[in-house]
């Protein structure tokens, strides 16, 4: 019973310092945040999570993630966040920063990531999510979340995210062949 009673009150902790934050930033995260969108090697598409309404801008689509807790890496936050709210476990070690986010006047930092995997998956959402879609690049639904929408704008973040994709584009079609 101690260690639940731990990570209770740790959640409980980080729920209260995120707020404080939020307060004073505007951005939920006392440590900055993390988040990402899925790559699939098997199709070259990406999954997309439309926010519910019961989270800030609620009906946005735009990755998966949010604040990292207080001695996390943005690695282990993503990982723990992809978990929360897709039920999906993942490693470290298929994720590549695409885009960092930083507010000037708050210093809020928010680390954008592509999380490779090896086949699209039905993900069993939390509350956190409405609804999912596995969508082409470029294809992408209305409206996006503001987070997302900076990623896609931002030269390098969009020459990045493209990088990867045609590179699994490319691997699919050589499969084919």
């Amino acid at each position: 019973m101690g260690k639940l009673t731990d990570r209770l009150l740790h959640h409980v902790d980080d729920w209260a310092t995120h707020s404080q934050a939020f307060a004073r930033t505007g951005f939920w995260g006392a440590f900055g945040g993390a988040g990402g969108i899925i790559l699939a090697r098997n199709s070259g598409r990406v999954l997309l999570a439309r926010r519910s309404s019961r989270v800030l801008q609620p009906g946005t689509w735009g990755t998966i993630g949010g604040a990292i807790d207080h001695g996390e890496s943005p690695e282990e936050a993503l990982v723990r966040e992809i978990h929360e709210e897709l039920g999906i476990a993942l490693h470290t070690a298929d994720l590549h920063l695409c885009y960092t986010f930083r507010d000037s006047a708050t210093q809020f930092v928010y680390h954008n990531y592509t999380v490779l995997v090896d086949e699209e998956f039905h993900p069993a959402p939390n509350w956190e999510v409405a609804e999912h879609a596995w969508v082409e690049f470029g294809q992408w639904p209305d409206p996006l979340h503001f987070g997302m929408h900076a990623w896609l704008q931002d030269h390098h973040g969009h020459h990045s995210l493209r990088s990867l994709v045609e590179r699994i584009l490319a691997s699919v079609a050589k499969r084919m062949e």
